[in-house]
């Protein structure tokens, strides 16, 4: 073994089955005669440590002490006998480097993984194609500590180099490129970048519906993330022009029960409500409850979803004198007051904001023979 002194660290730190498997493993090379890799041999022991303390016993300070002190020692072997752009140096460095992250060392694993980068893009095109893995590995784990360290800005351009790594050796339609979109998309919107995320969608979702199809489940999802996209950057008549295409395909190859049609009903009249098409809306949620009942039943989440914005669009809406939809206002708000005390208990903060909404719409006696309203009337 030509490194000896990592088996130091781990005979002494390790328990006694470790340590007696190292014994094992040095009587053996003894016997056999044979010279191996010390690097090899001190990152193999490192992560038989690293499996001992997250199998055995909770990770330690110390622990973590441990494992950094072995792959710091096991990646300056590595640089030194193959160097640092040999392969096996960048995977340990990428090893090290996530170590660092769970022992809050940003600094120094933020420079490891920035000096892998730097040596797979140096790269030539076949060892490329062979360490895309490693090379889209870094890049994804810089953007996490990037969005962690709440340096959103830089975590845009390493996302870009991501997706062009994906497409350049994947599918456009492959999962590891969608996801690499979709994380890009979600970041460009966060920064402010929203025209920029809807248009990488709308690109991706126009290539899914050539590749795929338009009622492939990829194609629908990446036109799920598109209308939300809309919605929130404000282009309320694109998004609903849009929900409207997806909830038609979903009801036509799905079902109308399926979980997808059913969170689209929910958007397009959440929509709705607020673009002043209330009346739309209101049709769109009393179908949703019914058949939110018929196939999750009245104890599931997504019924007190429905019922509290069927009450909410009820109460903001235009009524006129229209006795029967004031008392569906109460009717609707009752319901979903017995469901939040069966379900989630009467103390709860939706029940008892549930139990105001009751209070606020209780009909008052009606007087001079005027017919009743919801309670307090509108402004003006």
């Amino acid at each position: 073994v030509q490194e000896p002194s990592n088996f130091v660290h781990c005979a002494t730190e390790g328990s006694p089955a470790m340590r007696a498997g190292f014994q094992r493993f040095d009587r053996i090379v003894a016997v056999e005669g044979r010279a191996l890799d010390g690097p090899l041999v001190s990152a193999g022991l490192a992560n038989m440590l690293r499996c001992e303390v997250a199998i055995e016993r909770p990770a330690t300070i110390e622990h973590r002490k441990v494992e950094v002190r072995m792959f710091r020692e096991s990646l300056a072997e590595r640089r030194r006998t193959l160097g640092s752009t040999h392969e096996l140096a960048l995977q340990l460095m990428l090893t090290l480097a996530g170590l660092l992250v769970d022992a809050s060392s940003f600094d120094e694993a933020e420079s490891l993984y920035r000096e892998a980068l730097v040596a797979f893009r140096r790269k030539g095109a076949e060892d490329r194609r062979r360490l895309h893995e490693d090379h889209a590995l870094a890049l994804l784990s810089l953007a996490t500590l990037m969005e962690r360290r709440r340096r959103e800005e830089e975590t845009v351009p390493i996302l870009k180099e991501l997706l062009e790594l994906r497409r350049s050796h994947l599918s456009p339609t492959h999962e590891l490129t969608l996801e690499a979109v979709r994380s890009l998309a979600r970041m460009l919107q966060h920064v402010g970048l929203g025209s920029e995320a809807i248009l990488l969608c709308r690109v991706q979702l126009e290539t899914e519906r050539s590749e795929l199809g338009p009622t492939h489940d990829t194609s629908l999802d990446t036109q799920r993330q598109l209308c939300a996209l809309m919605e929130r950057e404000g282009q309320e008549a694109a998004a609903e022009a849009l929900y409207r295409d997806l909830l038609e395909i979903e009801r036509m190859h799905l079902g109308r029960e399926d979980p997808n049609t059913l969170r689209t009903m929910f958007c397009l009249a959440s929509l709705l409500d607020e673009t002043g098409g209330a009346d739309e809306a209101v049709r769109i949620l009393r179908d949703l409850v019914q058949i939110e009942k018929e196939v999750l039943g009245d104890g599931s989440e997504e019924v007190r979803a429905s019922l509290a914005t069927l009450g909410r669009v009820l109460q903001d809406a235009d009524l006129g004198e229209a006795h029967a939809d004031a008392h569906e206002v109460l009717a609707v708000y009752r319901e979903l007051l017995e469901l939040e005390k069966r379900d989630l208990g009467p103390s709860h903060p939706e029940t008892r904001a549930t139990m105001g909404m009751v209070s606020q719409v209780t009909p008052p006696p009606p007087q001079y023979g005027r017919p009743w309203r919801a309670w307090p009337p509108p402004p003006p």
